[in-house]
């Protein structure tokens, strides 16, 4: 005998369903206007080396995953009420409450749909977005410098036409630090080795390097020359360097996690990657946090706020929770805060918020 499931199970699974279609034309809608913007930006950089428009579209497509990553809680939230005010509109919101789903039930319900946004963001975060982003990266760099670079434990190597450059540390303001530059011979004969304790940018592509180091390969002997400064022409700028540096909101946590602990190990600050990687940990969780906001303003009576009204103040909020992360993880860093209290603090605030409105509306 097929024993069949309760009225609280199937409803759950049909709002489970009404809001993931509502969410997924919410991201439809909201990747088609960011992707607009990044096509937009991406155009002031056409005529540069070989990047022309089709280039421009590749870079863009595979900025979706990450603009899809960053979009889901508000897309969550915008879904969530968007499909929550057409069940009251046609009147099955209702018929949910009688047929006994409470507030308790119904969060319940919205915890469960939100495990699906949960999946969803592990997936892109710590698989899709990592390869997606560098392969961004590395396509324009080919298309607009024809160079090739990559991002190591050892700093960063760019393939600068007969020589290679290896930077060990480049500071916010594009100040590197460590510089390794390796002259080859069209041959591939190591020629030369120079040593740089510091490049700052002057403008032309050109750096004034400081405490240099140059170790020159003759045929039967080897020259050291110590320089207090040297002018470095290069393809390097830091318009480039900016492309090249690794973002660490787009490395997946076993990234991070690798990036702290080998900085740790090597006696550098890796606050920005602590908090990268507590957000990451903890920002698929916010979905659900959304979703139960969503849920507390379908409570509010139509007559005080109407149904458009409700939408803009949840892409408001939306917006508001995307600013607070950002706003967190730069004071944290500045003011040496706790990674875990910087990355976590926000999320706790709204889910805070949203308890409280649903305790309300159960006490009515």
């Amino acid at each position: 005998m097929v024993k069949k499931a309760s009225p609280v199970k199937v409803l759950s699974r049909y709002l489970s369903r009404q809001i993931y279609l509502a969410s997924f034309l919410v991201m439809a809608g909201l990747l088609a206007l960011f992707s607009f913007f990044d096509l937009a930006h991406q155009l002031g950089s056409i005529g540069q080396g070989h990047y022309t428009l089709w280039p421009v579209f590749e870079v863009v497509a595979l900025h979706l995953p990450a603009n899809a990553y960053r979009l889901l809680p508000v897309t969550a939230l915008i879904g969530g009420l968007y499909a929550l005010i057409q069940l009251n509109h046609n009147s099955e919101f209702t018929v949910m409450r009688v047929s006994g789903m409470s507030v308790t039930r119904m969060a319940y319900a919205m915890v469960r749909a939100g495990m699906g946004f949960v999946l969803i963001t592990l997936l892109l975060g710590e698989v899709v977005v990592p390869y997606t982003q560098q392969a961004a990266q590395q396509l324009k760099l080919r298309a607009t410098h024809s160079m090739v670079a990559q991002a190591f434990r050892s700093g960063l190597w760019v393939k600068d036409a007969d020589r290679f450059v290896n930077v060990g540390e480049i500071k916010p303001d594009m100040t590197l630090l460590d510089i390794t530059i390796y002259g080859f011979s069209p041959h591939w004969r190591l020629m030369s080795i120079e040593q740089a304790s510091k490049g700052v940018y002057v403008g032309h592509n050109s750096w004034n390097l400081t405490g240099v180091v140059q170790t020159r390969f003759a045929a039967q002997h080897t020259e050291v020359v110590h320089l207090p400064r040297l002018r470095w022409q290069t393809v390097l700028n830091p318009d480039i360097l900016s492309v090249l540096l690794v973002v660490p909101d787009d490395l997946s946590i076993g990234e991070l996690y690798s990036y702290v602990t080998h900085f740790e190990a090597n006696g550098q600050r890796v606050a920005r990657y602590e908090i990268a990687l507590w957000a990451k940990l903890f920002y698929p969780v916010t979905c659900i946090i959304m979703l139960l906001l969503a849920l507390a303003f379908a409570y509010l009576p139509a007559r005080s706020v109407a149904s458009s009204g409700r939408i803009i103040m949840a892409v408001l909020i939306g917006l508001f929770f995307y600013l607070v992360n950002q706003i967190f993880v730069h004071l944290g860093v500045l003011n040496d805060w706790s990674p875990a209290f910087s990355a976590i603090l926000p999320g706790i605030l709204f889910f805070m918020v949203a308890f409280f409105l649903l305790a309300r509306v159960e006490r009515r």
